[in-house]
């Protein structure tokens, strides 16, 4: 393959549309999600990083901001397993242009992971 796609080639590139896009990162202090959050702003996306603990998501912001410092980072600090995402996404991004939504929320909870459909409304 050799190397790196520019930002102009990368397969992204086309959810890279509007006024300042912005791509929201459930669960993206760690793992996946974090990789992916760096990968997005490799690319010139905005992001909006969520999680639960403030300190890793204001270090992860900082490190974002220190390797691409015109890259918009908000925050979004809720422990999804007590709380409504959608309150919390929806106060933060309400008046930016989302054009990419990736969630890495780690959900065991009854029982572990299973299929999609087997969720019921209330579990989602």
């Amino acid at each position: 393959m050799g190397g790196l796609l520019s930002a102009a080639t990368h397969p992204l590139s086309k959810y890279r549309h509007g006024n300042k896009p912005y791509a929201i990162v459930t669960g993206a202090t760690y793992g996946i999600g974090r990789g992916l959050v760096f990968e997005l702003a490799r690319n010139n996306f905005n992001v909006v990083i969520h999680g639960r603990n403030p300190e890793k998501l204001h270090n992860v912001q900082r490190e974002i901001i220190d390797l691409y410092p015109t890259i918009s980072v908000q925050i979004a600090i809720l422990d999804a397993a007590e709380n409504t995402l959608s309150d919390a996404i929806t106060n933060v991004v309400k008046e930016l242009h989302v054009t990419i939504l990736i969630n890495f929320l780690g959900i065991l909870g009854d029982g572990g992971f299973k299929p999609f459909e087997d969720y019921t409304d209330d579990s989602i």
